[in-house]
């Protein structure tokens, strides 16, 4: 059979692009790891170069850390200092850039999986001789974004701000161990980042307005909505994931394509590995493409079994996810789904209020009685969030996850038997009349 047209450009297309990442991959891999490099981060003599800030600096374990990209080196390293130093690198910003004297250190051994992030190296800054704030305009409107969100913010307490700043921005400093340990145990841990969900919750809270504009116009806004809030959650995973997944389709759609669930889910795969090909070893990028999986594959396929989207969106996502949880966590049932449900119908209305309350409520006085009651709905709701994580992560919750499990398999297996039941009793109905009929003749 010979193929069509438009099926052998898209098989070209794909080879293209494999290729292509096989040979960045390789190209990356070759140049982080080259001798001479290698000689110079093991000798670990002290030097004086320019970093440029490309992460949120964060404090911890009375250091503060970013990442940042080393002139001398022409690669990413992962700046580390304590002290007095610290105290000015806490306040540097993304696209900021210093003049640094330091030395360079291997990434020990749980910092090891961060090769995967670009990076080569730790860099110990010994001394900062000059800050010169980033002039990009993408940087500074980004930046400010993330200040306004952060100051909008700042009236809650630590656990609900951290939520809230995680929900938002894809901020995660507010964020304290226990909280995240919390999320884990309870799977809920796509809430303290930003996640391809946002963009879909933004592009529902725009799309009635910029749809009054032309097809056209709407498009093309919503490419620049997704990739300027790409760059302003710094590029997590799921969000270049989403944002990908919403350009491909909207940029052939303007020139006349319709492309399937199926096409976009591949190029989507192989567009964001060409981008960045060690996004293959982030476990975030494959929760976030498998969760989407069961979203555009699975959930359709349980619509008659299950009639509540909502729920039948989590099962068919959580399911999806297991796999890639169970390789890096270890085996467990995945029976906490409810608190999914729950968490993600409080988490969805309060992201798409939470971008537009918050920035607005940046700029009142946060002790005004104006900004403790606008920010009451997202304190109670990033409160209800962290109650549900608590209850999920408990052994209570782990519980009631098998109780509910095992009454909606109950309640679907007597519902397919009635079903059968009364099948066969309708059957035999009209068989007897076809029967009486037939007699009659």
């Amino acid at each position: 059979m010979i193929l069509e047209s438009s099926n052998l450009r898209i098989l070209a297309i794909t080879a293209f692009l494999i290729i292509a990442i096989y040979v960045r991959m390789e190209a990356e891999n070759e140049a982080m790891n080259k001798p001479a490099l290698k000689e110079v981060i093991s000798i670990g003599a002290s030097y004086e170069t320019k970093l440029e800030v490309k992460s949120d600096p964060s404090s911890s374990n009375f250091q503060v850390s970013f990442v940042a990209i080393d002139s001398k080196l022409d690669h990413r390293v992962l700046a580390l200092s304590s002290g007095e130093t610290s105290n000015i690198l806490l306040g540097l910003k993304v696209g900021d850039r210093i003049n640094a004297k330091g030395y360079l250190s291997e990434l020990s051994g749980y910092q090891k999986y961060r090769n995967r992030e670009h990076l080569v190296a730790v860099f110990k800054v010994l001394d900062v001789t000059e800050i010169r704030n980033s002039n990009n305009a993408l940087d500074i409107s980004t930046q400010a974004l993330r200040d306004t969100i952060e100051k909008g913010c700042s009236p809650l307490k630590a656990d609900e701000r951290g939520v809230c700043e995680g929900l938002l921005i894809g901020k995660r400093n507010s964020i304290s161990n226990d909280l995240y340990s919390t999320y884990r145990q309870a799977q809920l841990t796509h809430l303290l980042v930003a996640s391809g969900a946002n963009i879909a919750f933004l592009i529902g809270f725009l799309n009635p307005i910029i749809s009054r504009f032309g097809k056209r116009f709407s498009s093309l806004t919503l490419v620049v909505v997704a990739l300027f809030y790409c760059v302003a959650t710094r590029f997590e995973p799921s969000i270049l994931r989403a944002s990908v997944m919403v350009i491909l389709p909207t940029l052939l759609s303007l020139n006349g394509y319709v492309v399937s669930k199926t096409k976009v889910f591949i190029f989507t795969l192989l567009v964001c590995s060409l981008i960045d090909p060690f996004l293959i070893y982030r476990v975030g990028f494959w929760l976030s493409l498998c969760a989407t999986g069961g979203l555009f594959f699975l959930a359709p396929r349980m619509e008659k079994i299950v009639k509540s989207e909502i729920v039948r969106n989590t099962i068919a996502a959580t399911i999806c996810v297991q796999p890639v949880l169970w390789g890096v966590f270890g085996f467990q049932v995945p029976v906490r789904w409810w608190a999914s449900v729950i968490a993600v119908a409080i988490a969805e209305p309060l992201t798409t209020i939470g971008m537009v309350l918050v920035s607005s409520l940046a700029f009142v006085n946060p002790n005004s009685i104006v900004s403790k009651l606008g920010m009451l709905p997202m304190d109670l709701g990033c409160r209800a969030v962290n109650l549900v994580a608590k209850l999920g992560a408990s052994s209570q919750g782990y519980l009631i996850g098998w109780a509910i499990t095992a009454i909606m398999l109950f309640a679907y297996t007597v519902k397919g038997i009635r079903k059968v039941r009364n099948s066969s009793k309708a059957n035999q109905f009209y068989g007897r009349i076809n029967g009486l009929l037939h007699n009659r003749r």
